[in-house]
């Protein structure tokens, strides 16, 4: 779906923040939102869960000598948690970036195949870059296929990577791993919302902080 609306100018303030009139049959529309504190708790949850869910298995399938890379070994193999930025700048930098860049480029190169037309930026506010279809109508059905990808997609990728017996690269898939589950809080929270929500239900983003919501009549 798409909509002929002036568009604004992205990475800015765009020149409206209201919504457009509804489609024909459906009701008029409603501001979603995300809870900013739900988030910030889910997030935390999520990276505490992530790191000790796959912490383990990378160890179970790595052994103990994958640790300094993230940890040093001292005698009688006792660990000492030591943050080695030259150990682990490689796998830390990476996994920053390619959540960071993938996790949006997989959203949008499904926004894409749906026929959508994709802005990318950077929300310097949160600190955050984005892939969003500002000013067009896209439906309740892509975007649940929309905000699974990167957290179904990397998953799958890097899970494997794990076993490889390269700790540079087993780390950097579990630094991934860890980041993009704990990044994924805002998609599971929609994902969520949009799945209880009626079927051909459609959404209108005008920017990146005021997103529509029209429910079918």
């Amino acid at each position: 779906m798409t909509d002929e609306s002036p568009k604004g100018v992205m990475g800015g303030e765009v020149d409206t923040v209201s919504a457009p009139k509804p489609p024909e049959g459906y009701a008029e529309p409603y501001q979603f939102e995300y809870p900013k504190l739900l988030l910030f708790v889910s997030a935390s949850a999520l990276l505490i869960v992530s790191v000790i869910v796959y912490g383990w298995l990378l160890v179970q399938l790595q052994g103990l000598e994958v640790l300094p890379v993230v940890f040093e070994v001292g005698a009688g193999d006792e660990v000492a948690i030591v943050f080695d930025l030259g150990k682990t700048a490689v796998p830390f930098l990476f996994g920053f970036l390619g959540v960071a860049i993938v996790h949006e480029l997989l959203h949008g190169v499904v926004y894409q195949r749906y026929g959508y037309e994709v802005s990318y930026g950077v929300y310097w506010r949160m600190g955050a870059v984005y892939a969003a279809v500002f000013h067009q109508f896209h439906s309740r059905e892509h975007n649940l296929r929309v905000g699974i990808a990167p957290l179904a997609i990397l998953t799958v990728v890097c899970l494997p990577l794990l076993a490889v017996p390269n700790p540079v690269i087993a780390t950097t898939a579990f630094v991934i791993l860890v980041l993009n589950t704990a990044g994924g809080a805002g998609d599971l929270y929609a994902l969520w919302r949009f799945y209880r929500l009626p079927r051909g239900t459609v959404f209108y983003d005008v920017n990146i902080e005021h997103m529509y919501v029209f429910e079918p009549k």
